[in-house]
């Protein structure tokens, strides 16, 4: 499942924000960001969301998220379903970010909000977000 949404925030950065990766428990386990792709002027800022749709029991995740720091920083990451022990780490070119759930259990099948992303565009150009 792919799922896009456009937003437009102004005239210059392009970001090719695309669905990123698969759950490896199974192929109806999906993680997408949203909005998909996302526009915004260089020194404006944006978010986006980092979404799970899954129909198998979830209890914690982790991932890396890659992109260019010359077109646009990842400044923030506030969790969403799995807000426990919350990792949000920056390298520079990428972060990492995760979370448990509250009481250690799988969260109910369906759509969930992981993460919210702030973005700042840099500069002029396309970055996509990349796992």
């Amino acid at each position: 499942m792919k799922k896009t949404g456009r937003a437009a925030f102004g005239i210059g950065i392009v970001l090719a924000v695309l669905a990123v990766f698969t759950a490896s428990a199974a192929a109806d386990n999906v993680v997408y960001f949203d909005p998909d792709p996302s526009c915004a002027a260089p020194g404006e800022t944006i978010t986006v969301t980092l979404w799970l749709n899954h129909s198998d029991g979830v209890a914690a995740f982790d991932v890396d998220i890659y992109y260019d720091p010359a077109v646009v920083d990842i400044t923030d990451a506030t969790p969403g379903i799995l807000p426990a022990m919350w990792l949000n780490v920056d390298h520079g070119t990428y972060r990492t970010i995760g979370g448990w759930s509250s009481d250690y259990h799988d969260v109910p099948p369906g759509v969930h909000v992981l993460a919210n992303l702030t973005l700042v565009a840099n500069e002029s150009g396309t970055c996509a977000l990349t796992s």
